[in-house]
């Protein structure tokens, strides 16, 4: 029992934040022993895996560490089931799998110990990877990390690299991003719409990505949806055109105004179905009418349009005010 309580208490030690010593003596090199830490600015972020914590705390940035690699995401597995021919059962497994950094910066030589703990190193951009995975196998993380070609390793096989649980959110939810920011992202590609600011109304708050990782990556983006930006300015549209027809059966064509795609038309063809544009001019509106949709919103100065030809008399006095505006001026 005293073994027992002696090594939780070691346990729990261990799993703390180590601070490195005010001084290093830089004139002892640090030996080959491979016991993986991960190093942390003052700020908190992770300056990456080092081979041990002497080398860790002689990198610049490097404060304190934690006995253990870098961790890049973690998810949950998915759900396992087995059976045999005289029943069946379904399990789900608790743990979770995880994707670690490698050194940083790498260490040449590095000495690594001779134990099997399947491990897949994930390529780094360095290797063009043309169909997933996108990795190799090794003994152990240790080899795996030796790799020039290597920056990031899960353990297990290639084949069953840890995904983002796209189940967990619908396409539509939006996903804050959240401090510490990751640093280093798998190159598997999932479109992903990203925001500099939420909610965003206009194609310069939001560019496409491949994945929340690269997103959040990404210092300037406060959020993220699982989809295409092109998508969510589809939604966003709908909902806005819902809003407008909501308990307005009773408003002509006139009224209601509709929103250009973020994504302008480059070509229209000639087909005549008349709208009014809303255009902004000396800032104030005007109105301007074309023959269909598109070519209004090919014309990059309309803001929004109505499904019809223009109220004469709402475009007479538009013009109106700006000519006794122009008078004074």
């Amino acid at each position: 029992m005293r073994y027992m309580i002696l090594f939780a208490i070691i346990m729990l030690a261990v799993s703390e934040d180590i601070k490195c010593p005010a001084e290093m003596d830089t004139t002892v090199s640090c030996t080959k022993e491979y016991a993986p830490v991960c190093g942390y600015s003052s700020e908190d972020y992770q300056q990456g895996t080092f081979e041990n914590s002497c080398f860790a705390c002689r990198a610049k940035n490097v404060i304190y560490y934690k006995p253990e690699p870098c961790l890049v995401y973690s998810v949950p597995p998915p759900e396992t089931s087995t059976s045999t021919n005289t029943n069946s059962n379904s399990s789900t497994s608790s743990s979770t799998s995880s994707i670690y950094k490698c050194d940083s910066p790498k260490v040449e030589n590095a000495i690594c110990p001779e134990y099997y703990k399947q491990t897949c190193g994930l390529f780094n951009s360095k290797i063009q990877c043309i169909k997933a995975p996108c990795g190799q196998e090794f003994s152990n993380e240790c080899f795996a990390c030796a790799s020039a070609n290597v920056d990031t390793y899960f353990f297990g096989n290639c084949n069953e690299l840890p995904k983002e649980d796209t189940n967990q959110t619908s396409q539509t939810d939006y996903i804050k991003c959240s401090d510490p920011r990751p640093e280093m992202c798998d190159m598997l590609y999932t479109d992903t719409c990203a925001f500099t600011e939420f909610p965003c109304y206009s194609d310069s708050c939001m560019k496409l990505t491949g994945s929340g990782c690269q997103a959040c990556s990404d210092k300037t983006v406060v959020g993220y949806m699982k989809q295409a930006c092109s998508k969510y300015q589809q939604i966003f549209e709908s909902s806005a055109a819902d809003d407008q027809n909501s308990g307005t059966d009773d408003l002509t064509d006139q009224e209601v105004q509709y929103q250009c795609s973020l994504n302008r038309p480059t070509s229209c063809d000639d087909n005549v179905n008349e709208v009014c544009a809303s255009q902004k001019c000396n800032d104030t509106v005007c109105k301007k009418e074309y023959s269909n949709e598109c070519q209004a919103c090919l014309d990059s100065a309309t803001t929004s349009y109505s499904k019809g030809k223009c109220d004469v008399a709402s475009s007479g006095t538009l013009l109106g005010v700006a000519f006794i505006i122009h008078l004074f001026i």
